[in-house]
């Protein structure tokens, strides 16, 4: 379907309800990937301890934060030379498959499991980036004029429920690892605090942010292209 113009105001479409959701749940997961940076370093500090490497936290979330950057400049301009519904592909692809492998980050010690850690999420970082301006075009490309704005406003309102969807899925396996692996507190031991399981809490969190974009994989490859 091509783009429409949005000189006449024509009521919602069928295909236009189909492909809303698919738009919004893929901008969930892109705050997702940098919120679940803020339960990673945690679990990694405790893991490591005093062999951790200072401001971790803000040195993976810095380098995701470029990657994004350059993402947008890079495949917004792909998306007009290209097209769009192709580089829509591609972005969605790079974002899975660097969101597995963050959580298969590897390293004989602290400092080579973050800088694998900060190699994949630069990249997730860049894959993201290219999908905020692609989502926003299309959307706006391929809504009528009447049904734009709310289109466009749920698509950028998924951030919310992406950071949300974040902490829930966070706490809730901590308290599953807890349950089978239980431990004494901080205060009591700092060192036995964390269990040794806690190594694939973290991973299998990274790896589950690549799921909402997967689940949209089929309605993306649908999408019509934009003129």
């Amino acid at each position: 379907m091509p783009a429409r113009n949005g000189t006449t105001s024509q009521p919602l479409s069928l295909p236009e309800w189909a492909f809303s959701p698919m738009h919004t749940t893929s901008f969930a997961s892109q705050p997702s990937q940098n919120s679940w940076v803020a339960f990673t370093t945690i679990i990694l500090t405790l893991i490591f301890l005093e062999s951790s490497p200072p401001s971790v936290n803000n040195v993976v979330v810095g380098v995701a934060l470029v990657g994004t950057l350059v993402g947008q400049l890079v495949f917004g301009y792909l998306g007009d030379k290209l097209g769009r519904k192709k580089v829509y592909g591609i972005t969605l692809i790079l974002m899975v498959f660097c969101a597995i492998c963050s959580g298969v980050s590897f390293g004989a010690s602290a400092h080579s499991v973050i800088g694998t850690l900060c190699f994949f999420k630069f990249w997730l970082g860049f894959g993201i980036g290219g999908d905020y301006p692609l989502l926003a075009t299309i959307m706006s490309e391929y809504a009528n004029k009447r049904t734009r704005g709310a289109f466009i406003t749920a698509v950028f309102a998924m951030q919310g429920v992406g950071i949300v969807f974040t902490g829930l899925v966070s706490m809730t396996l901590s308290a599953i690892f807890l349950h089978f692996f239980k431990a004494p507190t901080f205060d009591e031991n700092q060192v036995f605090s964390t269990q040794p399981e806690a190594d694939y809490l973290w991973r299998i969190v990274l790896m589950l942010g690549a799921l909402p974009a997967l689940l949209t994989y089929y309605r993306r490859m649908k999408v019509p292209e934009t003129s």
